[in-house]
């Protein structure tokens, strides 16, 4: 089993650090620190940039005007199309029956 380093970028005659179970890491400590510390300024440079999407995001949507507000503007009051369609035979007059039959209904 080896016991120096294993950085890779060049020998390293360090004792590899130990686990908190005993095992050997990979790296002395010393590499470990230096991994570990540009392992969290990349995670750091990772949050900031996702904390500005989220931002840039909520801010697009405050300046967006909601969609029913844009429908009402959109909205043309001449246009003819959403007029009621009026049906002759729909104004009859009531039977007599139906007159009775409403009269009892409401009282």
């Amino acid at each position: 089993m080896v016991l120096t380093c294993k950085y890779a970028n060049k020998y390293c005659p360090n004792e590899r650090a130990l686990k908190r179970d005993g095992t050997l890491h990979t790296l002395c400590e010393v590499h470990r620190q230096r991994t570990n510390s540009t392992q969290r300024q990349y995670w750091d440079k990772r949050a900031k940039h996702a904390r500005m999407e989220r931002r840039q995001r909520a801010l697009e949507r405050q300046l967006e005007p909601p969609t029913c507000i844009l429908d009402m503007l959109l909205y043309d009051d001449d246009d003819e199309s959403f007029e009621p369609i009026r049906d002759p035979t729909e104004y009859r007059a009531w039977s007599n029956s139906e007159c009775i039959m409403l009269g009892t209904l409401l009282l």
